[in-house]
């Protein structure tokens, strides 16, 4: 059985939201009724479309075999935030 990633989709929340408490103003009785809900909580505006996917439908999903396993959001979560870096080319009149 695979490790899914519910928690993974926690964390980028909290990165995503600065750091602040997951569940604000809830208590824990009160997130484990509202996740058993359906209640899942919104990423800022600002987050990639990609990552938006990944953590409300494959880490946040009821099923757990639709979830991605903590490496395979960690797999996407790379590629998505991946920065192409220009090539460095040395230039011969900076020799010393």
């Amino acid at each position: 059985m695979k490790s899914s990633c519910p928690p993974g989709g926690i964390m980028c929340w909290e990165i995503y939201n600065n750091g602040i408490e997951p569940y604000p103003g809830m208590t824990v009785a009160e997130v484990n009724q509202n996740v058993k809900e359906g209640y899942r909580m919104e990423l800022p505006p600002n987050v990639h479309p990609d990552i938006q996917v990944y953590v409300k439908v494959r880490c946040w999903s009821e099923n757990p075999n639709d979830r991605f396993s903590m490496a395979e959001l960690a797999k996407h979560l790379q590629r998505t935030l991946q920065i192409p870096r220009p090539k460095f080319v040395e230039n011969p009149h900076n020799r010393f």
